[in-house]
């Protein structure tokens, strides 16, 4: 093998360890953020009416450098609360709870591995027909571990290249593993121009727009005894609309702003639903088409397309690699899925739903 590749094999995974054991760790995200709203923000959980299962999965793949996959699973429960108010002619107010579990690992043989659980509660309070706040907390426990076959740089040699015969010299490394705490808060805003009937809409659009904070302990992550590596506070910024275009074509403007230490991103995008015939003459959310386009500046392009069968969700994308990066990647980037069904309140029924502005198709 060419020992330009196994050097830069050996300097990858060497600044992976960097990577979770410095200032300059970060958590994992998704592409389609709009898909996994708990990973998004926490008060997500105070919307939706009914309960519903989502799996998110991305994976990167480049055999010259390593293996990368993130997967969520995660659920969303609404909870009635007419215990907190004293009248039955209370506002429309709604609270939800949240759970999500994700594994991340990266390396060929999975080297590196974090394993995240994560209860969410959140309530949403309408403050006037069309003005809604929700409010969020989560909290768990994140798992780190290091693989067997972890390979360090002081196994290379000039001549032979990687040596797995020659003991690293590595001092200090007191646990091939780290358990520990997270804190998590977030608040969103909607207006709701109303869905009920189009006699009842001041605007043809409705918009959301949030704000979150994750890892507000600060939770210590090192591997290493007598070691502080604070993983930073990752703040979120979100935001979108949904411009109503005529009844069968709406359009999803979104953005996301992520920063965590010193790391920024921003995330501008806009996706399409088409309501087909069926939809239409069923006057349900029978079956619909989604097709989106990202930019990641100074990253990637994100294209997006999906479908929704009654309760059941569905969408593919795909990271174009847009940086320096892409000559080292050979041109391969990251698909992603999401998945997720919906279970109807059978309480609701029919009635009418507040059909709040949500950031998933």
């Amino acid at each position: 093998m060419d020992n330009r590749l196994i050097m830069r094999k050996i300097l990858f995974i060497f600044a992976l360890i960097l990577y979770i054991s410095s200032l300059q760790a970060q958590d994992p995200g998704f592409s389609q953020y709009y898909a996994a709203p708990l990973y998004l923000n926490p008060a997500y959980a105070g919307d939706k009416q009914d309960l519903n299962i989502s799996i998110n999965s991305r994976t990167f793949t480049n055999s010259d450098i390593a293996n990368y996959n993130l997967m969520q699973i995660s659920s969303i429960i609404p909870i009635e609360t007419p215990f907190l108010y004293k009248t039955n002619t209370a506002p429309d107010h709604f609270s939800g709870g949240g759970i999500s579990i994700y594994r991340e690992s990266t390396g060929a043989q999975g080297e590196l591995n974090t394993l995240g659980f994560l209860g969410t509660l959140a309530h949403s309070i309408q403050v006037d027909r069309q003005h809604y706040i929700a409010f969020g907390l989560q909290g768990g426990a994140i798992y780190k571990k290091q693989g067997d076959n972890f390979q360090w740089g002081s196994q290379y040699s000039e001549n032979f290249g990687y040596d797995p015969s020659i003991i690293p010299s590595v001092e200090g490394l007191a646990n091939l593993y780290t358990l520990f705490p997270t804190f998590s808060v977030g608040a969103m805003y909607f207006y709701n121009s109303g869905v009920l009937e189009d006699y009842f809409k001041k605007h043809d659009f409705d918009a959301y727009a949030g704000f979150a904070a994750y890892n507000v302990n600060r939770p210590n992550q090192s591997f290493f005894e007598e070691t502080d590596a604070r993983l930073p506070i990752h703040y979120k910024i979100n935001a979108g609309l949904k411009y109503h275009a005529t009844k069968q074509f709406a359009l999803f403007p979104t953005i996301l702003y992520s920063s965590q230490n010193l790391n920024h991103q921003l995330n501008v995008g806009m996706y399409a639903n088409v309501r087909t015939v069926k939809t239409i003459e069923a006057k349900k959310n029978v079956v619909n088409i989604i097709a989106g386009v990202w930019y990641r500046v100074g990253d990637s392009y994100i294209s997006t397309i999906g479908f929704t069968w009654y309760d059941f969700k569905f969408a593919l994308s795909y990271d174009f690699n847009a940086s320096n990066l892409e000559y080292n990647n050979r041109g391969k980037g990251a698909t992603e899925v999401s998945m997720k069904y919906s279970i109807q309140n059978k309480k609701r029924g029919d009635r009418y739903s507040r059909g709040l502005m949500y950031p998933s198709f």
